[in-house]
């Protein structure tokens, strides 16, 4: 009963949420439900006048002709109203389907737009993501046509209880209590169902990434060459394996429970039955009224446990909408600021005694960092593997809050910051960079989202990167679809798609701060040596950060600090070329 209760306040949230998104299909929906839950038991009552009309006159005269057609037409008309009201409610919901989902799916897109990388890190918060995007399209609208679906039984219910009130007042209560184990079972085996659904998001996100690794093309190469495939197809079906042994659990536990319910379900209305059959022999009831309480006998169990269903399926849909509340009333860790500008203009990037951790590392990736970067300056990052640069990189672009200390620009904290200035003034180029699946041109526009569709743009970014000359080889040149997923794509080498990731640089004009993690490193020499120079004149005046181990990058730093397990353990000054 909590949890049922607990329905309340989100059917207010479902309802709101469908009125906001289709009022005419909302109203639709809500005046059709009950009246299509009436309609049966008015035609069960009109049948029971016919059948007595037939059975009580002997004479054929013409009345009694006029008499029967006219029941029929009752009949036939309320028939009509119902298949009519059928109709229209399975229209309105299939229309009211497709745009809620676009609605709710919406809005979880626009929630994850909050969320920084540092959280979209945490796997939790990844298994959530899952849950909620396999059902936030179709459990709003469930909870509320379900319980339209439910008042609509309740009419049904209450209607029938009435003709079988007439009989015996207590027939109805009967038939309800009979219905309520049902319920009880329904509801308890459907938060099981639940919590074995929490039980498989990140199971189901492992299998989704098998396959991912089996079908896609970029994948290919390596699975074919090493033999992997049945290696992962292995681990896809023992993971598949472990999942269906639960569900089996599950399902015949809910099967035993539901075929001895229906047992007594059936055990219920046979004896109403009996007890209908026997008054009608003695001569107590006439023919159309046991016909009439045979429906409705039958009707209201049907409804009754119909209902007792929906209800359950509310409570299922209650459970899943649990985690799309959460999840849209998130509060982002890291909240945006509303400074466009900082105190001190040109004080450029500063560290102040930063570390940060990840969680449940065994020790920080950054130690007590302190760094100042001002304008007009290059800093060079070098160090193993795992030193911390991505790291330190990460947190000079606000991708990641320190978890002691602070970075700052231009004098003011990245947390205080509006994010939107922020992105005016930053760009970078990532050692693993986005290949989009998207128009040569819009490759390099996406840098500027400004610049998305600009062509000009697109060509003297091109240019500066040495892009255009891939680009201009192309079949439609910055209108080529690149990338293999789509129809008509067009594949580049990785040197060629690492140009096109460093036009993005070029295109940014309001950038300040320019942040290269490894941005050569899938050239060749000469390119190398090009791209250094034009980078050179591209970073004049400004902030940037070079992480690279190839010596030609950090020709363009000023300073190159070491990193070594999160610490600066060496400064040094490059030779010039």
């Amino acid at each position: 009963m909590r949890r049922i209760v607990g329905l309340v306040s989100f059917f207010r949230g479902a309802v709101g949420l469908v009125w906001q998104t289709n009022r005419r299909l909302a109203l639709l929906l809500l005046l059709l439900s009950p009246v299509s839950g009436v309609l049966p038991a008015l035609m069960a009552y009109l049948g029971k006048g016919l059948l007595d009309r037939v059975g009580g006159n002997a004479a054929r005269d013409l009345g009694l002709t006029v008499q029967l057609l006219r029941d029929v037409g009752y009949l036939l008309g309320v028939a009509t109203c119902l298949l009519i009201a059928s109709r229209v409610l399975a229209l309105a919901d299939a229309l009211l389907r497709v745009q809620l989902a676009q609605r709710v799916t919406e809005q979880v897109l626009q929630k994850a737009l909050t969320f920084t990388v540092q959280e979209l890190d945490d796997p939790e918060l990844q298994d959530r993501l899952a849950r909620v995007q396999q059902h936030a399209a179709e459990r709003p609208l469930s909870l509320v046509r379900k319980s339209l679906a439910a008042l609509q039984q309740g009419a049904t219910v209450l209607s029938f209880a009435l003709l079988l009130g007439s009989f015996a007042w207590w027939l109805p209560l009967v038939l309800l209590l009979a219905a309520v184990p049902a319920l009880w079972a329904e509801v308890r085996y459907n938060a099981d169902a639940f919590e074995l659904f929490r039980f498989r998001s990140p199971e189901a996100r492992k299998q989704a990434y098998l396959e991912t690794l089996l079908t896609r093309s970029d994948y290919s190469k390596e699975i074919t060459l090493f033999g992997l495939g049945p290696l992962l197809l292995g681990r896809h079906q023992r993971i598949f394996q472990e999942l269906y042994r639960r569900d089996r659990r599950l399902s015949l536990r809910r099967g035993v429970v539901g075929l001895i319910l229906a047992g007594l379900g059936a055990a219920t209305l046979a004896a109403s039955y009996a007890l209908i059959a026997v008054r009608g022999a003695q001569g107590e009831l006439s023919v159309g009224a046991v016909a009439m309480l045979f429906v409705a006998l039958r009707q209201m169990q049907a409804s009754a446990f119909d209902g007792a269903l929906l209800v359950a399926g509310m409570h299922e849909d209650y459970l899943y909408l649990v985690d799309l509340r959460a999840l849209l009333e998130r509060v982002p860790t890291s909240a945006n600021g509303t400074q466009q500008s900082g105190p001190r203009p040109g004080d450029g990037l500063r560290f102040e005694r930063v570390s940060f951790s990840y969680p449940d590392a065994r020790e920080p990736a950054l130690q007590d960092v302190t760094l100042h970067v001002p304008a007009g300056q290059t800093l060079g990052l070098t160090g193993k593997n795992g030193a911390g640069k991505t790291t330190l990189i990460k947190l000079a672009l606000g991708l990641y809050t320190p978890t002691t200390g602070r970075v700052t620009w231009d004098g003011l904290e990245l947390e205080q910051w509006d994010r939107a200035a922020l992105q005016t003034r930053m760009t970078a180029i990532f050692q693993d960079f986005v290949q989009y699946q998207l128009l040569a041109g819009e490759n390099i526009g996406v840098g500027r989202v400004t610049h998305v569709e600009d062509q000009d743009a697109w060509q003297h970014a091109a240019h500066d990167s040495s892009a255009n000359v891939a680009i201009e080889r192309l079949p439609k040149r910055y209108l080529t679809q690149l990338g293999r997923w789509f129809e008509q794509g067009q594949e580049l080498s990785l040197g060629e798609w690492q140009r096109v990731a460093l036009a993005r640089l070029f295109i940014h004009q309001t950038a300040e701060l320019f942040v290269l993690d490894e941005p050569t490193a899938s050239l060749d020499p000469a390119a190398e040596e090009l791209l250094v120079e034009r980078l050179r004149q591209r970073l004049a005046g400004k902030v940037a950060l070079v992480a690279s181990h190839r010596p030609a990058a950090l020709r363009l730093a000023h300073q190159v600090i070491e990193l070594e397990r999160g610490r600066v353990v060496r400064t040094t000054t490059p030779q010039p070329a």
